[in-house]
């Protein structure tokens, strides 16, 4: 998002106490506060009503001297440009919960989640191995990656497209995953994903419920895998970004 030299003037009119940022005191409109909102979520501020002010979800170092970079680039990926590039939306608790009904990871599994993310499920998965490095992650963002690895009790994570990972034979137990769901991804990397899995493995994935009912070839080379199908509540990804209807897709090997 380009960011108008209108907003750069708002945003540093604002102000920081007590690791606060404080919106100026000025009236604006509907449009200019959700181009300031943007902004501020881009490096982790999230409005809190009851402040009045906009507080950091993780810590910022030094919020007003971030703002200015940004403001002096002139432009930044907003959250929902994030989230449209990496598809990324967080696995929520109550999923994963779920999902770890559906498979039995055993000490001595090895293990795959190949859209890591920030390690929601990986953070799951990883005191259920008997040697974390039996736990392999695999994670296209750059960004994330780092953040995983300041994680003493998660693996290495692998930055790379899951799709372009190959192994000369297949070396995973049980595998367990979030992937993107544009433009049929889902189905790609649940496809690959099974390639990845031993004889006698399973996998256990998020979906888009449409799985279900496409009828094109990738769907039907899914469907020929005889995989179990759990409808997920809606709404279950309201609280990370998305209300897209989701499903879990069991397959075994």
């Amino acid at each position: 998002m380009q960011i108008t030299h209108n907003i750069k003037e708002i945003i540093l009119q604002g102000e920081v106490r007590n690791n606060m940022y404080y919106l100026p005191q000025i009236k604006l409109d509907r449009k200019e506060y959700l181009a300031v909102n943007d902004v501020l979520e881009t490096i982790g501020l999230k409005w809190n009503r009851g402040k009045k002010a906009h507080i950091p979800i993780e810590p910022v170092e030094d919020i007003m001297a971030t703002l200015t970079d940004i403001c002096e680039s002139g432009e930044v990926e907003t959250l929902k440009e994030y989230r449209d590039k990496y598809q990324f939306f967080e696995t929520p608790e109550a999923v994963i919960n779920e999902m770890l009904t559906w498979i039995t990871i055993n000490k001595g599994d090895y293990v795959l989640e190949p859209s890591a993310g920030l390690g929601a499920i990986a953070r799951r998965l990883a005191p259920l191995v008997a040697n974390i490095d039996q736990l392999r992650l695999i994670e296209l963002d750059y960004k994330k990656v780092q953040e995983l690895e300041k994680d003493v009790n998660l693996p290495p994570c692998l930055c790379a497209d899951f799709l372009s990972c190959k192994w000369h034979i297949p070396c995973f137990d049980k595998i367990v995953m979030n992937p993107p769901f544009s433009n049929n991804q889902d189905v790609k990397h649940i496809l690959h994903a099974y390639s990845c899995l031993k004889a006698g493995g399973e996998l256990i994935s998020i979906a888009s419920a449409s799985i279900k009912t496409k009828d094109t070839i990738l769907y039907k080379e899914l469907k020929a895998l005889s995989p179990i199908f759990y409808d997920l509540p809606e709404g279950c990804f309201k609280n990370s970004g998305t209300n897209v209807k989701a499903v879990l897709v069991k397959l075994s090997k």
